[in-house]
């Protein structure tokens, strides 16, 4: 039998899917990860991964000897769905004509199923810069119960004639026991129908924020807003049962609309604030009272990693992280559903090497690991920008921090692409946030996001603390954490400032990102200030720029008039 030189995972999950190419070296500089959205331009596309793996194959030449597969799926077992999407249109068969067959259960029995809690905490220990933590992995809805029988009987859920789904799970990481990683406890919820409304309801915590979602701004993906619009309202009452506080809501005030336009028009405002700031406050409570209680009951755990979907709330995260109930806590770049093809494939590399990877130190961290081909090259750059004024500086860091200076937005695009959903300094959009109108000018004009929500930042990691509620040596290399800005600070820092006195920063290393340390560095020099607002590059709706043919189209259609691609500086 041929020993796999290569691991592919595949997510096949209903929102960002896509797969990961893990190597048997186990490098993260090697691994990749195709995520659908940025292929086909859908925004958290939840498609089965045509593209991805069309793509992965224009890119490197296998054979299926060469690569060991597992797959996952939030909700059903892929292999389930994939029935479902047979009975409805020949599905295999446009399998089979696509030369993807192999990447099914269907054709092949050898593809391993991996439960979706244990994909992302997978995905967690492959980037863990701990020897030893404990995981916690909250979210929308991961496995049903049916498809864990493997689970020790003490976490399986209780025998009911509903179907079961994963809540919330805690695993115990330690790379250097026989068996790296052990779940400890899991939390289950189940569905019912609404007496009024249009969706079933559940007491699990994600599912709980997901449907607040759907209420005020008409969409399950809108998590994020709803966290920027709870510190706008103020939260009312105890919620005793989550199931019942979502089927009690007013369903007249529910907003209908699809445009910013229409929400921004709705007469249910302050109750919408109300309403976010209710729910963040259950979703805190209900996280801060779980995480002191793990540390209670495992004392012997310094170290905490949050993963799964609602590991993107930086506003919870920032509070444990600020109540320091453990030494240090952690959240990978793609704590969502796009990095549950790295938790499958990582688990062939331990099934066929027996052993887990190595640490990944808090200086060696970065979410860059998007495919290789995302980077251009030099003869790319010069002939997709030929009609441009293009420039090589010597200096370039110099030359764009006095662009930035002079208050000009700055479209960055290094290197290969986030896999995460935030720019962290290779597809960003820069601005000095000593430009006063900075905040709305975006929002009018570039982004056309909603006025309520925060802009992050990057500020390099040696001084953050200058600036920020936070001790020396913090790190937040991912904007994972929401944290207070110093009082002396919060007028000049105004335009990354939220209305709760936080920031979504970013601290910046030379060694993981040395150009983008670099501009900060020179953004000291000139201003005093070694950070920029950072916000991706993209438009509200669309997911992050991943090419240069796509950065092309965005600059074509963008007031934004400074692009720097890799040595080149391109003006319009």
């Amino acid at each position: 039998m041929i020993s796999p030189s290569h691991f592919l995972g595949l997510g096949k999950v209903m929102y960002s899917s896509g797969i990961c190419w893990l190597s048997e070296n186990c490098r993260l500089e090697d691994t990749e990860i195709y995520l659908t959205e940025r292929l086909t331009r859908k925004k958290s596309a939840g498609d089965w991964p045509v593209v991805a793996l069309e793509k992965l194959r224009s890119d490197y030449e296998f054979s299926p000897e060469e690569i060991s597969l597992a797959e996952n799926r939030d909700v059903l077992d892929p292999l389930a769905y994939e029935k479902l999407k047979q009975e409805q249109t020949p599905f295999f068969e446009y399998l089979q004509k696509k030369q993807l067959h192999l990447f099914s259960r269907h054709f092949n029995p050898e593809i391993e199923f991996i439960g979706h809690h244990e994909a992302h905490a997978l995905s967690a220990e492959f980037m863990s810069p701990y020897e030893k933590a404990l995981i916690l992995v909250v979210d929308g809805a991961g496995s049903n119960a049916t498809d864990l029988q493997q689970l020790p009987n003490h976490l399986k859920a209780t025998p009911t004639n509903k179907t079961h789904y994963e809540s919330m799970s805690l695993y115990a990481l330690d790379k250097n026991a026989e068996v790296s990683l052990r779940p400890l406890k899991k939390l289950w919820h189940d569905y019912r129908n609404q007496n009024q409304g249009p969706w079933k309801v559940s007491d699990g915590l994600g599912m709980f924020y997901e449907r607040a979602a759907e209420f005020i701004f008409n969409s399950n993906q809108a998590a994020g807003k709803v966290m920027g619009l709870a510190s706008f309202g103020k939260a009312e009452g105890i919620i005793s049962s989550r199931s019942e506080f979502i089927e009690n809501l007013p369903f007249d005030k529910r907003f209908i609309g699809k445009t910013k336009k229409e929400w921004e028009a709705s007469s249910s405002h302050d109750y919408f604030k109300n309403l976010a700031a209710t729910v963040q406050t259950e979703f805190e409570k209900t996280i801060l009272d779980f995480v002191k209680k793990a540390k209670e009951q495992y004392p012997d755990y310094e170290n905490l990693i949050l993963v799964g979907g609602c590991a993107l709330n930086c506003t919870t995260n920032g509070k444990i992280l600020s109540q320091k109930i453990f030494h240090s806590v952690y959240v990978p770049p793609f704590p969502g559903d796009g990095g549950i093809s790295l938790g499958c494939a990582y688990s062939q590399l331990k099934k066929h090497q027996k052993k887990s990877s190595a640490v990944v130190s808090f200086e060696d961290q970065h979410g860059f690991l998007g495919p290789k081909s995302s980077i251009p090259t030099e003869d790319e750059i010069l002939a997709t920008f030929k009609d441009y004024k293009i420039s090589k500086p010597d200096h370039l860091e110099q030359e764009v921090a006095e662009i930035l200076k002079n208050e000009k937005i700055v479209a960055w695009f290094q290197g290969r692409s986030e896999s995460g959903p935030r720019a962290l300094g290779h597809r960003s959009l820069l601005a000095s946030v000593d430009r006063k109108d900075l905040k709305s000018y975006l929002n009018q004009f570039v982004k056309f996001r909603e006025s309520f929500r925060p802009y992050g930042c990057s500020v390099i990691y040696e001084k953050a603390h200058e600036f920020f509620e936070i001790d020396s040596g913090t790190h937040n290399p991912y904007m994972s954490f929401a944290v207070k800005v110093k009082a002396k600070y919060k007028e000049r820092l105004d335009p990354v400032v939220h209305i709760d006195g936080s920031s979504r920063m970013q601290t910046v290393q030379s060694k993981t990102n040395p150009r983008f340390h670099k501009l900060l560095l020179e953004m000291d020099r000139l201003t005093g200030l070694p950070l920029l607002l950072n916000t991706s590059l993209n438009i509200m709706g669309e997911p992050i720029c991943e090419t240069i043919a796509e950065l092309k189209i965005f600059f074509e259609q963008s007031v934004v008039d400074i692009l720097v691609v890799e040595d080149y500086v391109i003006r319009k």
